[in-house]
């Protein structure tokens, strides 16, 4: 059990771990962001700079993440997790369709229908 929000697509061990993940360069880019640089990008909306090395170690023990030239980036592992189905999608029949409602369950009017 993480001690951090739940990951809403319920593929990663917590919303903290997706974002950090997130925020790392793409496993074909040929730099790694410095954990100072990580750490600006996801604090304080996501977790606390301390924090930060800690979900990068246990992201990189998951072969998510990986210490490149004392930089850090995702891995193929990673970016496909990150980029792919997420665990509690709906399916797509599920989604509906037709006039968008803003605030009442009456549709908006369009030029057409006018």
């Amino acid at each position: 059990m993480s001690e951090y929000a739940e990951d809403c697509a319920g593929v990663f061990t917590s919303d903290a771990h997706r974002q950090v993940i997130g925020h790392l360069s793409q496993p074909t880019d040929e730099f790694a962001y410095p954990l100072a640089l990580v750490c600006a990008r996801v604090y304080p909306s996501v977790v606390a700079p301390a924090d930060v090395e800690r979900i990068l170690a246990e992201a990189a023990a998951e072969g998510l993440a990986e210490c490149v030239d004392g930089g850090w980036r995702m891995t193929a592992d990673g970016f496909a997790l990150l980029t792919g189905p997420i665990a509690n999608e709906p399916p797509p029949d599920a989604v509906p369709t037709g006039p968008a409602l803003v605030g009442s369950a009456v549709p908006i009017p369009t030029k057409e229908s006018k």
